[in-house]
């Protein structure tokens, strides 16, 4: 509900209240969920760490190592997984659509749609230099993957994507003439996910070609201490993120309407 259905018509600047739209009963979107949204997803993930560390001299010291991690797709024991494909405008499908008359149907993509990530490699490396008695020059180095938190949010999308689940929203509503009331957002639309056509919706698709995102992570420290309980840090810190998701509408329109 936000101010235009009270807008003044001949000088809406500053003027209209959400409040009043509200009470009216003018809605201007509307968002619902078909389906129940929720599907039993599994996935393994596994990883494996070397380390060493190398005393060069009696002021300088070496550390380094190397962590690998696999990272496989969550896939439904129970439910065909969809998204919808940004490439060809079709639909990804990691199983049948059990909808008679379905527009799009599946398999045409693996199990979890997503492909799986097999060059995860994370190395590190130290350095720690005793520049002087008391006074230590410590640098470090490192790849970090965002492995689960990316993974588990990824596979978001097909828990709440047609045959699954389908959003549906309606902007725009009573934008011009106060037509729409409160218990008529979605009319004409269909009520049931088990819709032979999934469009039109909206909703979380995912990017099967998609790499995994990773920081890079730096950092150079200098210490002194002064006692046995005095001791004093400078310390910079950097980072890097590389192939971050974000954002974006992948289905525009050619041509504006």
């Amino acid at each position: 509900f936000d101010v235009t259905p009270t807008q003044n018509l001949e000088s809406p600047a500053n003027t209209g209240d959400g409040m009043a739209t509200f009470l009216l009963g003018l809605p201007t979107q509307a968002t619902r969920l078909l389906g129940p949204g929720l599907i039993t997803l599994n996935g393994n993930m596994y990883g494996a760490y070397a380390q060493d560390t190398w005393k060069l001299s009696r002021k300088l010291t070496v550390g380094y190592g190397i962590r690998y991690d696999f990272r496989g797709n969550l896939t439904s024991p129970n439910a065909t997984l969809g998204s919808f494909n940004m490439l060809t405008g079709g639909w990804w499908l990691d199983g049948p659509v059990d909808i008679p008359g379905a527009v799009f149907q599946g398999p045409n993509t693996h199990k979890g749609i997503m492909n799986p990530s097999y060059d995860l490699f994370s190395p590190h490396a130290s350095v720690a230099y005793a520049l002087r008695p008391g006074t230590v020059i410590r640098s470090g180095f490192g790849i970090y993957y965002d492995l689960y938190a990316a993974w588990e949010q990824t596979t978001q999308g097909p828990r709440v994507t047609w045959p699954s689940s389908q959003f549906q929203e309606t902007p725009n509503l009573n934008s011009v003439y106060p037509t729409i009331g409160i218990n008529e957002p979605f009319l004409g639309l269909p009520n049931s996910v088990y819709n032979p056509n999934p469009e039109p919706a909206s909703g979380y698709h995912i990017n099967p070609f998609a790499p995994t995102p990773y920081l890079q992570e730096w950092n150079l420290s200098v210490e002194h201490s002064f006692s046995d309980s005095t001791l004093l840090t400078f310390t910079y810190a950097g980072s890097h993120g590389v192939h971050l998701e974000c954002c974006g509408l992948v289905n525009m329109a050619t041509t504006p309407q």
